[in-house]
This record gives C-alpha cells, sequence and structure tokens, in this order.
C-alpha cells in the first residue's frame, strides 16, 4: 500500500497515530477510509465508526490533495506531479459521515510490516454515496429500493449524462477512487426518464428491450 497521508484518530477513548492510501470525501465529511495501524488503533476506529455516533476527528498531515482551502476550493490532486494545485502542508481535521459505515478489517502479514500491524477499510452506509463511480454501481443504485421508476440498462449512460448536466451527481474529492454522491429523489428520476423518453434521448430499442426481458 503506497503512503498519500498520516492520520489521527481521535475521540474521547482513544487517539491512534494510522496511515493510509485512499480517503474520499463529500461535503468535507469522510464517506470512505482505508488506513493502516496498530492492532489497538484500529479496533477502537472500527468500533467508532460502525456506530455512526460521531464524536471522532481525523487529523491530517501533509496532504494538500485532500485540504479544504479558505475559499472552500475543491482540491485537485496530480499524479503527475505527485502535488495538488493548491498546495496547503497545514494539518486539518475533518469528519467521518454520520450514519454509520461498513467496516472490515484484516491482518497485515507482510514483513513490510509490523507484525501487530492491521488494515480497515471503511464505506458510509449513506445510500447516497456511490464508492464505485462507474455505470454498473449506478445502475445497482438507480435499482435501489428507493426508486420505482421501470428503467433498461442500455439507458444508463445517457441517464448519467442528464444526472451530472443537473447536478443531481457530483464527484466526491479524494486519492485512489472515483466515487460520487447522487442526491436525486423517486419523483426527480421519474421526471428525468419522462424527460428523456419525450426528447428521444431514451428510447426502447428491440436489443434493449430483449435484454430486459
Amino acid at each position: 500500500m503506497s503512503e498519500l497521508f498520516h492520520v489521527r484518530a481521535k475521540n474521547e477513548h482513544f487517539t491512534g497515530d494510522l496511515r493510509g492510501n485512499v480517503c474520499v470525501r463529500g461535503d468535507y465529511h469522510v464517506y470512505a477510509l482505508s488506513v493502516a495501524g496498530h492492532e489497538r488503533a484500529i479496533s477502537f476506529l472500527s468500533a467508532a465508526l460502525s456506530k455512526g455516533e460521531g464524536g471522532c476527528s481525523l487529523t491530517f498531515d501533509c496532504c494538500p490533495a485532500l485540504n479544504p482551502t479558505p475559499h472552500g476550493d475543491v482540491m485537485k490532486y496530480d499524479p503527475g506531479q505527485q502535488r495538488s494545485v493548491k498546495a496547503n502542508e497545514t494539518p486539518f481535521v475533518l469528519y467521518p459521515a454520520t450514519g454509520g459505515f461498513t467496516c472490515h478489517r484484516q491482518h497485515l502479514a507482510s514483513p513490510d510490516w509490523r507484525s501487530d500491524t492491521w488494515q480497515l477499510l471503511a464505506v458510509s452506509k449513506d445510500p447516497k454515496f456511490l464508492l464505485d463511480g462507474g455505470d454498473e454501481a449506478l445502475w445497482r443504485a438507480l435499482r435501489g429500493p428507493q426508486f420505482t421508476t421501470p428503467l433498461l440498462r442500455a439507458w444508463v449512460p445517457e441517464i448519467r449524462r442528464a444526472l451530472i448536466e443537473r447536478q443531481f451527481l457530483k464527484p466526491c474529492s479524494g486519492i485512489g477512487w472515483q466515487s460520487q454522491m447522487l442526491s436525486l429523489t423517486d419523483a426527480g428520476l421519474d421526471q428525468l426518464v419522462s424527460a428523456g423518453i419525450q426528447a428521444g434521448r431514451l428510447t426502447f430499442t428491440p436489443q434493449a428491450l430483449e435484454e430486459a426481458a
């Protein structure tokens, strides 16, 4: 795991120094986190995130790609230069999203790590958060229980375009994942699909109908 940031996780029960390679945030809150550290720190952080009760802060050191600017500008990570466009090297604090996280832990049995090092992958349970920003993940989200609009799989690219155009689908800042936030109601999806059909951008081709059957 390539090291891109250090993070100190803290609440009233623990303080843990961790390091990781992935952090995704939306609205200046952490929605996904991949870190490695001492087993005790990982256990406490996993418990705090799983409960979703808040009270846990994450302090990041020297990670300008994730650092909010004084003017609220979105930071852009440049893999070629290994730095952000608006670098700010000072430590800063972000807070986990509310609602709890799905957490996965595993022991890192590798000569590159200490024997007591564990890995934590934590992903927000917020249904609006799409860890994977691809078409398949969007299709699964639009087929979720919160939506009742009949859809065809072939419509997903056009629906994505319309969602972005209307700002219902926005990218999250971060390193390592192309994650997105989907802020859409069932009624909003109904209107979007109806408009697409009326405009001829969403069509019922024989192939699409056969695949849906």
